[in-house]
């Protein structure tokens, strides 16, 4: 029993900081982190939420203060209905604690998020000359999610050209994937003396064939790709 309070009260403890973790992920545009660092993470989440949470309470008394943990182990350990009863009062302040600190975690989570994904931290350490890193994920999220969605054109190893709207794109490069809207294929005309596309320099291609696909086409397989050139 006495174990089953105390995980009782490390997860009333950790809850604020898992729900500011969690809406941090859904929003963040970041690797995913291991379970330690996750739990890391939440006590530090905790922590600054319960602070913040302790000021505001100072000051605004309508918002109570943070649960206390001594609270929770009092109302935890309830040995009759008579005892629970007497800590009826302590369990409303545990829940309302919680909930407003949950709250501010929430918030905590998703202001770190939107910061997180406008690089703002980053930034200002790279303006400080602290570091040179960007917080993005890789070259790719780094291009495609640091700035407005772009017109694209796509260069194949045999001189066909896709230009299109980059609307969608995934995450990462593990999984790379590009969505282009009002996209046209450009396809190079075959030179007289050529039969084969592999051989045709680049200087040689004097005129291509237009083909729109509307509304749009999804890119998964990159192997032919040459370049990907950013147009506008």
């Amino acid at each position: 029993m006495p174990d089953q309070i105390e995980a009782f009260i490390i997860l009333l403890f950790l809850l604020p900081g898992f729900v500011g973790l969690i809406v941090y992920e859904i929003v963040a545009e970041v690797p995913k982190r291991e379970t330690f660092d996750k739990v890391v993470v939440a006590i530090a989440i905790t922590v600054v939420a319960s602070v913040l949470h302790g000021i505001l309470g100072a000051c605004y008394p309508y918002f109570g203060s943070p649960a206390g943990l001594e609270q929770v182990a009092a109302y935890a350990a309830a040995k009759d209905d008579a005892q629970a009863a007497a800590n009826l009062a302590a369990a409303r302040a545990i829940i309302a604690g919680l909930g407003w600190t949950t709250a501010i975690a929430a918030a905590l989570g998703l202001v770190s998020a939107a910061f997180q994904n406008w690089g703002a931290m980053h930034g200002l350490l790279r303006l400080l000359g602290i570091t040179r890193r960007t917080g993005a994920i890789d070259v790719w999220h780094q291009v495609f999610s640091r700035g407005e969605q772009c017109w694209v054109r796509l260069v194949y190893k045999n001189g066909t050209l896709l230009v299109g709207y980059a609307k969608y794109f995934a995450e990462d490069s593990k999984a790379m994937a590009l969505y282009l809207a009002d996209a046209t294929w450009h396809v190079p005309q075959m030179p007289a003396n050529q039969t084969d596309f592999t051989k045709i320099a680049p200087a040689d291609i004097t005129s291509y064939v237009e083909v729109e696909v509307k509304p749009g086409v999804l890119i998964t397989r990159f192997d032919d790709v040459v370049a990907i050139e950013q147009i506008g």
